[in-house]
């Protein structure tokens, strides 16, 4: 070959260096002296012969390159190219050179030769590196034939122990060099034979050739042969081949299929998900996703669901990275959705539809999360998200499945994890807060970067400063879960938390209790060292303490108490240690320093101190300190001889052999501020005492036990009674002793009630206390300017006074205004009412059940219902959980209560019109209506009705008021409750009782609809509507109220055996006549001023009832009759709104709750159309009367401008416009012409208005439209088409497809008349602007 000088200036190339016989050490051989070369004899043979093969290559001036290794053809790739094609174009030529070169490829020297990549003599050509062979394969004559033998000859060359040559180089892997040829050829002529014979080889082949088999079947095959291919490869994959399944998804993806074909593919990719390893999930799911047609969704969503598990799934021995692979799973599942949104929906649904927990897999949540990422789907979600966690569906299990383990997957979504857990915490919903809370702990938890943790917390702070209770609660509670389970990690971020501190004052009492706890547990440790921040949060309790606003002083109060328990709770040894102890003794100190002249808040102070000591009882010397210092004194304060008292002012006697009694009357009547306010100190310090003395003598009260039956020096009860007599002075005085004394009950009865052996003097004293509060009760109606202590701030005290001038506002103003000044009962005081183990049931007083029953449906209001006028310190802090555990001994015994309380009703009785001065026997139904509605509330505790983690609970709550005690099914207690208390209904007298009575036979009873449980509870169904059937029809007189009625009617509507015919009996009879005043004998209760609210009543029910209707997919008779009967009573239902519209609750009513009927009718109409009928297009024109009447109420409420409904109006407006389009598609389907009319805009009256302006209060325009509209008509109607067109844009949507009967016509100087006044009135509203 000829050389190739380089150009001056120009640096040699390597190729031209190679070339040059200058430079290169390597010798070109021409083929006459291949001879001399030292190579084998074979490679002689096959360069050098007479044969048409050793013309072609003298024709293409073939050269050997002699190299030190292994020689190299050189040889002109074009020129050989050239010179194959043209002689193999004679067959017997192709023949001649195929029976020369085939046998040589079976010799390994010349077959290395062949493959190895040629020489061509330093030129530029479009062939790199390309061998012989691949230019034998580029010669479609000859391709085939070369391909069959080299395919033929590879298993010579394979090693039978693949781990020999697992790691050889490439080029001296004869096997993968061959199969490289065939790689990226311009032409494949025989594709479908070549595959073919690639898969028999697949079979024999080691697993290093496996894979590259199974890439290069894409390349190699053409169209027609995709379909045979893919069956190749599915067989691969059905026989479990795990290590190929990555490389067979990739080949797949890159063949065409049929779309007949496509649902095999799927099917057989889907089986393989559940032996996949974790390294193919990624390449599996991205084929899945990519592949799968909208049509396919909901097949592949339910399998990825079920069957894509890291749990589960099997992982490679020699993979460290698992969460690498899972990333790259979390990353293809985000990519494919976002791509292909037709799977956002399927995945919402399929999780909405999960009807219970077990149903859901931690990858729900997920796939939640992802969507949530995509950005556009956040409103559907949260909903969904809602509905899942409220109703128990989502649980915390099911989350620390999700986030457990799995950081490394979900860190690209840890941005979006937060945003979750923030909406979870910032809802109104305690079960959402406590799961976003727990989100936001296991993040915590499993992510441990310090930028991550970083993040969480400020996440956490946004809530703590979001301002709303809720919010701020949880998130508190969260940084002190975190402090105490990860104290260590989380003193490293003090400094991202220490801006609570500046804003302190915002939070209410326990939410400063909760982050001085935090505090507290991060800056003293327990091996005795200040952490970070222990100095500055000394000298801010110090600050706070000084401070004269009584509100900084109790901060710094709850922060030094806080401080003390948390240095009493570190134990190192037997006692505290010293510098422990002498920052306590500093901290009491400035606490009775600065609070010293304030009574308040140095009874706050040993409030907080009371709460703290049980923490701390393993330091007794601290224990005994305090005890010492801030309780020894009550003894000597508060307890005094009886003798020394005058047996008028002796109150609540238990044993007249007690020589001491509690001094109340000689504080409270002192003129000395000091006197006073010791007496402020007395019931903080008895708590604070009993407190000390249980862990001082080993859970004994010691002689504190002689103090319960100690009497009260309280009042003179001749002063007491002539009250009205006395000065304000002396009125005041009395109160506050009573008051006092009062609270000192409650704080006795919290002391000691959970101790069974002081029972009797506990029911004795919960009488002597009933008895005092009624004392109360008639003081405060002679002292209407008294502040209870309880009012510390001035604001308290001027609302005291001003809601006392106003006695009207309630029915016991007075007590009822400072009841939360009183001491607060504690839960177990309340476990009085059960009855001990072992002991005969005896009744108690009824004054002392009735106070008991009081006190405990307090408690449970305050537990199980979220709005309440204010907090109860106790109950605000228990569980529904805990609370329905500690009352469930309350709940077995009241059956046996309510049994007694039953024997003393007497139909004589007026249980609501007691007097001042009630006796035991008018407190009979009130203490009847607190025992059942506590039963209610705690049957209707959401934690029962949300899911199935609390059914056992239940179940024991079940069985509790049933009085069974055998193991029973729910259904059976359910029947067996429902029984016992039914039979209660008939005897009581009042409409108040009654009602809580049927509450509880409610509650009893399941949440669903007859006929969807067994046969016995749907019975009992029937039986409840009967019952309230015949409790409507009982006369009560004025004594029922609105909410009553309404709740009987609705329970007798919605279980009655055939709700259709009572829906159309009130819509047609008993509403009207109501409205008329005439109320029917079978419904004497229901009076015109209730109709409004039975009609919201009869409007829930159609449109719950037309929900039901055609969504099991089932065609017939029986479901477009009921679809015809709903229908009627929307129509009557709007028709009696008309009667009495002139009420706005009666108007909102009918258009918020006939706006849920038009969605239920938007869905029904496609009902009608695929199963029309004659009976179909009368539901039509049914439905035309009722849809006229809410355009007649929406036009009334134009005309009234009112705007309460301007919300609604245009949903219902637009819904309306909705089904005119529906039904008029569904009438040209059925060959029906609609016939579109223009519909007279009327008022409630149905006399004609504008359209544009309101109606003037003239009847002259009226007559006119009306005479217009009997005699001008037909004579208008031809007369100008623009004017058509005009009245059809003015007509409205809900009667153009049926023509009017008679159209309103109107006058040229009517219609310049309303056109003069509509310039007005922009006149006007220009004028305004």
């Amino acid at each position: 070959m000829a050389h190739v000088p380089a150009q001056a200036g120009r640096k040699r190339t390597n190729a031209e260096a190679l070339h040059d016989p200058e430079v290169s050490p390597h010798k070109r051989v021409k083929l006459a002296d291949v001879g001399e070369l030292d190579v084998a004899e074979d490679v002689k043979q096959f360069l050098s012969g007479t044969s048409l093969m050793h013309k072609v290559w003298e024709e293409a001036c073939l050269e050997v390159l002699d190299q030190e290794h292994a020689p190299v053809i050189s040889v002109n790739q074009v020129r050989l190219r050239e010179v194959l094609h043209k002689r193999m174009r004679q067959e017997k030529d192709r023949k001649e050179f195929l029976k020369s070169l085939l046998p040589f490829f079976l010799k390994e020297p010349v077959l290395r030769l062949c493959l190895r990549p040629m020489d061509d003599a330093g030129k530029l050509t479009a062939f790199p590196n390309s061998s012989i062979v691949r230019l034998f394969l580029s010669v479609d004559a000859i391709q085939a034939r070369v391909m069959q033998q080299l395919i033929e000859v590879l298993p010579d060359y394979v090693n039978d122990d693949d781990g020999l040559t697992q790691n050889l180089p490439f080029e001296d892997d004869i096997p993968r060099v061959i199969l490289s040829q065939f790689r990226w050829l311009d032409r494949v002529v025989e594709g479908v034979e070549l595959s073919r014979r690639l898969f028999e080889l697949f079979h024999i082949c080691p697993h290093r050739l496996k894979k590259e088999i199974i890439s290069m079947i894409p390349e190699i095959v053409d169209d027609s042969g995709h379909e045979i291919v893919v069956k190749e490869l599915l067989d691969i994959v059905e026989q479990q081949e795990h290590e190929y399944l990555t490389t067979t998804f990739d080949a797949l993806g890159n063949l065409s299929l049929a779309p007949e074909y496509q649902p095999t593919v799927l099917d057989s990719i889907l089986k393989a998900l559940r032996r996949a390893k974790l390294s193919d999930l990624p390449v599996i799911v991205r084929y899945i996703l990519q592949t799968a047609t909208p049509e396919d969704a909901k097949k592949v969503v339910g399998i990825l669901r079920t069957d894509l598990r890291f749990d589960s799934v099997e992982v490679d021995c020699e993979e460290s990275n698992q969460g690498a692979h899972e990333a790259l799973v979390v990353d293809t599942l985000q990519s494919g959705i976002r791509f292909h949104l037709h799977f956002v929906k399927t995945f919402l649904a399929e999780i909405q539809a999960c009807p219970d927990a077990r149903d859901h897999t931690f990858l729900d949540l997920w796939f939640l999360v992802i969507i949530y990422s995509i950005g556009n789907y956040e409103k559907q979600i949260q909903q969904l998200l809602k509905k899942k966690v409220t109703k128990g569906h989502f649980t915390k299990g099911l989350l620390k499945g999700a986030l457990g383990g799995h950081a490394s997957a979900l860190k690209q979504l840890f941005p979006d994890l937060l945003r979750f857990a923030g909406f979870l915490v910032s809802s109104s919903s305690p079960e959402m807060r406590s799961f976003g809370s727990e989100m936001y702990h296991l993040c915590f938890e499993n992510f441990e970067d310090p930028f991550h943790r970083q993040e969480l917390l400020g996440a956490i702070m946004a809530h703590v400063g979001s301002g709303s209770p809720g919010e701020v609660d949880t998130a508190l509670g969260q940084l002190l879960r975190l402090s105490t389970n990860h104290h260590a990690v989380m003193v490293k971020y003090v400094s991202f938390i220490n801006c609570m501190l500046d804003y302190l004052v915002r939070y209410s009492t326990e939410q400063a209790r909760l982050a001085y706890e935090i505090f507290s547990l991060l800056c003293f440790n327990e091996e005795g060292e200040e952490a970070m921040g222990s100095s500055e949060l000394l000298i801010i309790i110090r600050k706070q303490l000084a401070n004269p606003e009584k509100t900084y002083r109790q901060l710094g109060i709850i922060g030094s108490v806080r401080v003390i328990g948390r240095l009493g709770s570190i134990v190192r040894g037997e006692e505290i240690g010293d510098g422990d102890f002498e920052i306590i003794e500093g901290l009491l100190e400035n606490v009775v320093q600065h609070s010293r002249k304030d009574s308040g808040s140095l009874a706050f102070f040993m409030d907080e101190l009371g709460k703290i000591v049980p923490n701390i009882k393993e330091n007794r010397r601290l224990v005994l300190h305090i005890c010492q210092h801030f309780a020894g004194t009550f003894r000597e304060k508060f307890l005094q001889s009886a003798d020394d008292a005058l047996q008028d002012t002796i109150w609540c006697e238990v044993d007249e052999s007690i020589g001491t009694m509690i001094e109340i009357w000689q504080y409270a009547s002192s003129t000395e501020s000091r006197e006073q306010e010791a007496l402020a100190l007395m019931h903080p310090q008895f708590r604070l005492l009993r407190s000390c003395e249980i862990i001082l003598h080993d859970g004994s009260l010691g002689d504190l036990e002689a103090i319960l039956l100690a009497p009260l020096d309280l009042c003179s009860r001749e002063t007491l009674e002539g009250i009205a007599s006395e000065s304000q002075a002396v009125r005041n005085s009395l109160c506050t002793a009573l008051h006092h004394g009062i609270s000192w009950m409650r704080e006795l009865l919290s002391a000691f009630s959970p101790d069974q052996q002081f029972r009797s003097v506990l029911l004795k004293r919960t009488e002597q206390l009933a008895d005092m509060e009624q004392q109360m009760e008639n003081a405060l109606t002679h002292a209407p300017m008294f502040i209870p202590p309880g009012a510390t701030t001035a604001t308290s005290a001027a609302a005291a006074k001003k809601a006392r001038k106003a006695p009207s506002l309630s029915l016991k103003p007075n007590l009822d205004l400072i009841k939360d000044s009183f001491r607060e009962l504690d839960v177990n005081y309340c476990t009085l009412l059960a009855i001990p183990e072992g002991e005969e049931y005896s009744p108690l007083k009824v004054s002392v059940l009735h106070y008991l029953l009081l006190s405990l449906s307090s408690k449970a209001h305050q537990v199980f219902v979220k709005s309440t006028p204010f907090r109860v310190r106790d109950a605000s802090l228990c569980s529904p959980t805990t609370f329905i555990a500690d009352i469930l001994p309350v709940l077995r015994s009241l059956p046996k209560h309510i049994e007694s309380l039953m024997e003393e009703v007497s139909p004589e009785v007026d249980f609501e019109m007691a007097e001042d001065d009630p006796t035991d026997r008018e407190l009979v139904g009130p203490a009847l209506q607190c025992a059942l509605n506590l039963i209610a509330a705690v049957l209707n505790a959401h934690i029962f009705h949300s899911s199935d983690a609390h059914l056992g609970m239940f179940k024991n709550v079940l069985a509790a008021i049933a009085g069974e005690e055998g193991d029973s099914t729910v259904s059976n207690l359910r029947s067996i409750a429902f029984k016992s208390f039914s039979e209660y209904v008939e005897k009581v007298p009042d409409p108040s009782t009654t009602h809580a009575l049927v509450r509880v036979l409610s509650s009893i009873l399941p949440r669903q609809e007859k006929g969807k449980g067994p046969q016995r509870l749907s019975d009992l169904h029937r039986m409840l509507s009967e019952m309230c059937f015949r409790l409507l029809g009982k006369d009560w007189g004025n004594r029922i109220k609105t909410e009553q009625i309404v709740y009987f009617l609705e329970l007798h509507v919605k279980y009655a055996r055939n709700a259709s015919e009572v829906v159309h009996n009130l819509c047609t009879h008993v509403l009207p006549s109501a409205t008329a005043g005439e109320s029917l004998p079978e419904y004497t209760s229901i009076t015109s001023k209730v109709v409004p609210m039975c009609l919201k009543v009869l409007f829930a029910e159609v449109s719950t009832r037309a929900a039901d209707l055609g969504r099991d997919g089932r065609d017939g008779a029986t479901t477009t009759t009921q679809i015809h009967q709903r229908t009627k009573q929307f129509g009557a239902l709007m028709d009696l709104t008309r009667r009495v519209g002139q009420k706005k609750t009666v108007l909102h009513v009918a258009l918020r709750q006939g706006r849920l009927f038009l969605v239920e009718f938007l869905r029904l109409i496609k009902y009608l159309g695929r199963t029309w009928t004659d009976t179909s297009y009368q539901i039509l024109r049914d439905f035309r009367h009722g849809s006229s009447i809410m355009q007649t109420l929406c036009e009334h409420a134009k005309v009234t401008k009112d705007v309460s409904m301007a919300k609604v109006i245009p949903k219902v407006k637009q819904d309306l416009e909705s089904l005119l389009y529906q039904i008029q598609a569904i009438l040209k389907e059925n060959r029906i012409e609609p016939q579109i009319g223009v519909r007279i805009h009327k008022d409630l009256e149905g006399n004609p208005i504008s359209s544009q302006m309101p109606a003037s209060d003239s009847d002259d325009e009226s007559d006119e439209e009306e005479s217009g509209e009997g005699s001008g008509g037909e004579e208008n109607d031809d007369s100008d088409d623009e004017r058509q067109e005009r009245d059809a844009m003015r007509a409205t949507p809900v009667q153009r497809f049926f023509p009017a009967k008679q159209r309103a016509k109107r006058t040229e100087e009517e219609e310049q008349a309303e056109d003069q006044e509509d310039e007005e009135e922009d006149e006007e509203e220009e004028e305004e602007e």
